[in-house]
């Protein structure tokens, strides 16, 4: 298992409700490799066994999402791939820490969205408002001057501006 790192998102998913906004970070995805083996008395019937499972895999490039579990996992089609390019890195390894010769094989990998981050509820902005007037220093920073502010109101439908009260 390793991130996808291509498939990396920083940008925020917006849900808005009636009242308010679900801020959520994009999920991360991680590519789950699975190496598929056949063991049968003879070679051939291994090879004939593997091209049988990779016609079933690659009759569903996606796995639907009524057959994610977990809770963490977001429940969309997760796409699949078949020898997967830099997967196969060290698969020499694999079959000398089984103490075993190299058999054939197949890499299925599946790609998988975890969220990783809570959701942040925002309320919906109703309104906009802007001061103007003199600033004035102060141990807090800049603030305006009581005697020069004017208040302006936009809605928040983008009407009109309403006049600066007197």
């Amino acid at each position: 298992m390793r991130e996808n790192v291509e498939l990396r998102d920083s940008d925020w998913q917006l849900d808005r409700r009636e009242r308010d906004v679900v801020k959520r970070r994009a999920p991360r995805r991680l590519d789950c490799s699975y190496l598929i083996t056949a063991w049968a008395a003879d070679t051939l019937n291994e090879h004939v066994l593997l091209g049988q499972v990779a016609q079933a895999l690659l009759r569903r490039p996606v796995i639907a999402p009524d057959l994610i579990q977990g809770s963490t996992i977001v429940k969309q089609p997760l796409p699949t791939s078949l020898l997967h390019q830099g997967s196969l890195q060290s698969i020499g390894e694999f079959w000398q820490a089984m103490r075993t010769r190299p058999r054939v094989a197949l890499n299925y990998t599946v790609t998988i969205a975890v969220e990783v981050f809570e959701p942040v509820e925002v309320p919906i902005a109703t309104g906009r408002e802007f001061r103007t007037g003199l600033a004035e220093a102060g141990p807090a920073g800049p603030r305006l001057t009581s005697g020069s502010q004017e208040l302006i109101t936009r809605k928040a439908a983008g009407g009109p501006a309403e006049p600066p009260k007197q």
